[in-house]
C-alpha cells in the first residue's frame, strides 16, 4: 500500500480515481485467503444467521459470507465509499447478500439486528475506532458475536542491512501514513472496554519473501531513499529477502 492508498482509504470517494483501491483489495484478499477463512469461520455462519461486514470494500468476504448463510440468511456490507460499494454490486454475488453506502459510525440499523459483525482493516483508518465498534455493538443481538482483524503496523519487520534506515522507514509507515498504526494491538482494549465476554485474541504474521509482493501490500515503494530499496530488491535477487508483519484478530460475544 503507498502512503497515497494509505491516506485515500480515509475518504475513497475523495480521490480522482477510485479504481486502483479496489484492485489493491484484491490483491490482499489473495494473499490472506486462510487468515481471512479463519475469521470467518469466528462468526459461526450457517444457514439463517444474518450477519453484517463494516467496510466491506470490494464486497469479497461478503459474497463468501453469503454463500455460507445461504438460503435464508443475509449478509449486508457497508462501506462510506460509494464507489466500493458500485464495484460490491457490479460482481455476482448469491441473493442473500446486500451492499449498503453507510457511516460506519453511524450504522443505519436497529438495535440487535444482526446475529454477527465484523470488521477487517477498516479501523486502520478510520478516524473514532472506538465508536464503530460501539455502534457494531449496538446492532448485534445478545449472544451475538464481534470480530476485529486489523495489522499492526508497529510490529513491521524487515531484514534491511541498514538497520537505522530500516527502522526510519518502519516507523514511518506506522506513524506517518497509517491513521492508526496500532490498532491491532488495540483491539483487546477496545473489546474489554465495551464490556463484551469470552474475549479472544488470535494473531496473525504474515511473512513475505518476495519484495515485489511486500512492496505491494505493505506499500515499501516510497518509505525508505533508493539506495534502501536498491538494496531490498538485491536481496530479493539473491534469495534473501525477508519481511513480516503481525495483525491481530479478536473476537467477543455481546452479553
Amino acid at each position: 500500500m503507498t502512503p497515497e492508498l494509505a491516506r485515500g482509504f480515509r475518504d475513497v470517494d475523495a480521490q480522482p480515481d477510485a479504481q486502483p483501491f479496489g484492485e489493491y483489495l484484491r490483491r490482499v484478499a489473495e494473499q490472506l485467503a486462510a487468515e481471512k477463512a479463519a475469521s470467518h469461520a469466528l462468526l459461526e455462519p450457517a444457514p439463517g444467521r444474518t450477519l453484517l461486514d463494516v467496510g466491506c470494500g470490494t464486497g469479497e468476504d461478503v459474497r463468501a459470507l453469503a454463500a455460507r448463510v445461504a438460503p435464508t440468511g443475509r449478509v449486508v456490507g457497508v462501506d462510506r465509499s460509494e464507489a466500493m460499494i458500485r464495484q460490491a454490486r457490479e460482481a455476482r454475488a448469491p441473493t442473500c447478500a446486500e451492499f449498503v453506502v453507510a457511516d460506519a459510525a453511524a450504522l443505519p440499523f436497529d438495535d440487535d439486528t444482526f446475529d454477527a459483525a465484523r470488521v477487517e482493516r477498516t479501523l486502520q483508518h478510520v478516524e473514532d475506532p472506538a465508536g464503530v465498534l460501539r455502534e457494531m455493538k449496538r446492532v448485534v443481538r445478545p449472544g451475538g458475536i464481534l470480530v476485529a482483524s486489523e495489522p499492526d503496523w508497529g510490529t513491521l519487520a524487515i531484514d534491511g542491512a541498514d538497520a537505522a534506515r530500516t527502522d526510519a522507514a518502519c516507523r514511518a509507515l506506522c506513524r506517518e501514513h497509517i491513521r492508526n498504526g496500532w490498532i491491532g494491538r488495540r483491539l483487546f482494549a477496545h473489546f474489554a472496554r465495551l464490556g463484551l465476554v469470552a474475549v479472544a485474541v488470535h494473531p496473525v504474521t504474515f511473512a513475505v519473501t518476495s519484495w515485489p509482493v511486500a512492496a505491494d501490500v505493505l506499500g515499501l515503494r516510497q518509505a525508505g531513499d533508493d539506495a534502501w530499496l536498491a538494496e531490498l530488491e538485491d536481496s530479493h535477487g539473491q534469495g534473501t529477502f525477508f519481511a513480516s508483519m503481525t495483525g491481530f484478530t479478536v473476537s467477543g460475544r455481546v452479553p
